[in-house]
């Protein structure tokens, strides 16, 4: 669970930074960046977003059922 605020990422920089940890994480990204431009063009639409977490809450049962910890930034 996650509580925070979510943008759009506006800078190309950061943009170009996101898109091969993006590829890197889902492989077939690459492919849909190759594509012919019409197939590639819900690619080129798509805009990258980060979140700044204000808080975190890990559930680990393997460690006793309902094992919480929380983290707050």
């Amino acid at each position: 669970q996650i509580e925070g605020s979510c943008s759009e990422i506006t800078n190309p920089i950061e943009s170009a930074r996101a898109l091969p940890v993006y590829a890197g994480k889902y492989p077939f990204i690459a492919d849909l960046l190759r594509a012919p431009k019409e197939l590639g063009s819900a690619m080129a639409k798509a805009r990258f977003h980060k979140i700044t977490p204000t808080w975190i809450r890990l559930i680990d049962n393997a460690r006793g059922f309902g094992f919480k910890e929380e983290i707050h930034f």
